[in-house]
């Protein structure tokens, strides 16, 4: 009898314990590098990322994003992501998410832009 109830809670942790498992580091693997800067010594200092799609972009991140559904623009929905690793150590991310107007302005292009920092932007 002892088993058995072992077992079953062992079983019901092992089933809600991974629900809401998120990945707690930066995963670059999936975005493709479009920027790099260096140092005086020739490292990395930074990299800037885009991802192949707005999923694979938020999938890579360290935290939990959600997104507005309706955009106050008409637009085709969200461009994929630029993440800025500002360290190159994944702890400190700058995350933009755009989407454009449909309707065309050269002059003035209309862009809603959605910023996200991982880290204090006005340390005190």
């Amino acid at each position: 009898m002892k088993k058995l109830i072992f077992i079953s809670v062992l079983l019901l942790s092992l089933l809600f314990g991974c629900k809401g498992y998120k990945e707690t580091t930066f995963d670059p693997s999936k975005l493709n590098i479009i920027n790099t800067a260096w140092d005086e010594q020739g490292n990395e200092t930074y990299i800037k990322y885009e991802a192949p799609s707005v999923k694979d972009g938020i999938e890579a991140l360290p935290f939990n994003i959600k997104l507005p559904k309706t955009i106050p623009i008409e637009t085709d929905g969200y461009k994929p992501i630029i993440i800025d690793d500002l360290e190159n150590d994944g702890k400190k991310l700058l995350i933009t998410f755009r989407a454009y107007s449909k309707v065309e302005n050269p002059d003035h292009p209309i862009i809603f832009k959605i910023r996200v920092y991982n880290f204090n932007i006005f340390p005190s």
